[in-house]
């Protein structure tokens, strides 16, 4: 479906022409729509990103991939960060709450924060390590890159004259160890935003069983918050038919996205599919514990 047909269909609930609007204009009915896909993909979590987004010492503050709506989980390596509570809250706990350091945070919190970033917590006191490619023929050079460049060692014939870094360890030229120490990447997965819609040939961002719920959410608020059209008991309707599909969506049993169903780990194993996939260590308050994903029923 096509942000056209979407139209159409609110039009002809609403009672007004789309080719000459009395009541509702275009731009305002968009504008729902695209609010209504927004909101859909908050609640019902169709869809899902992860990103890796490497850690730098001594930096506490980092921002969310492009197109973020809202974060399900954060990890430092392979160890899920607890989201911890308000900025209040942490004051509570220690004075020196956002000074704290650490090699490997625990915690994560975006309160007091702008809506795309979020804060490690401690501190991180390494930065993460960095790929590196070394090839040897022979016991001498043949290319080194780290970070996929080229990297900045004097060598010569294979010979390495200078490494300019504390890194390497070389004897008579010859390289004998290569360190890159640092720490893991902080992994991020997440909501995204849906592309909004503005071209009646735009195509509809969400799957095809649940498009008429963008058009009950545009009837809902219409009624809702219109002045010359406003009606309390077609707002309350339309919002019921919204509600309803989202549930439907939200229970959709072929959901390939695993949502968390469990945080301390004890829920029975009739409310998790295929648990163990998803499971992951988690250090909470300084005690590891279990985080179960799997597909709500």
């Amino acid at each position: 479906m096509i942000l056209g047909e979407l139209l159409d269909r609110c039009y002809a609930i609403l009672g007004d022409s789309r080719e000459n609007p009395r009541w509702f204009e275009r731009a305002s009915l968009v504008k729902l729509l695209n609010n209504a896909t927004t909101r859909f993909r908050g609640e019902v979590e169709d869809e899902w990103y992860s990103k890796e987004i490497p850690t730098v010492a001594s930096q506490a503050v980092y921002d969310f991939p492009a197109g973020h709506l809202k974060p399900k989980r954060i990890a430092y390596g392979a160890l899920t960060l607890e989201p911890m509570a308000s900025i209040g809250a942490l004051a509570g706990r220690s004075e020196a709450w956002d000074t704290l350091v650490s090699e490997t945070p625990t915690g994560w919190t975006s309160d007091g924060l702008p809506y795309n970033e979020f804060r490690l917590l401690p501190i991180p006191t390494l930065t993460s390590a960095t790929y590196v490619a070394l090839d040897l023929e022979y016991g001498t050079i043949v290319d080194l890159t780290v970070g996929g460049i080229a990297a900045g060692f004097d060598y010569e014939y294979g010979i390495l004259l200078n490494s300019g870094t504390e890194l390497t360890d070389s004897e008579h030229g010859v390289l004998v160890d290569l360190t890159i120490p640092g720490g893991d990447t902080v992994t991020v997965w997440g909501v995204p935003t849906p592309p909004a819609m503005e071209s009646d040939d735009d195509m509809v961002p969400i799957k095809q069983a649940f498009y008429l719920a963008l058009v009950w959410y545009a009837c809902w608020q219409t009624y809702e918050q219109g002045k010359e059209r406003h009606n309390s008991v077609l707002a309350g309707f339309y919002k019921t038919l919204w509600d309803r599909v989202i549930a439907r969506a939200q229970a959709l049993s072929d959901n390939p996205f695993p949502r968390m169903v469990n945080v301390m780990g004890a829920a029975a194993e009739a409310q998790v599919s295929d648990p163990a996939p998803f499971s992951q260590s988690v250090m909470v308050s300084g005690s590891p514990i279990t985080v179960r994903w799997g597909r709500r029923h």
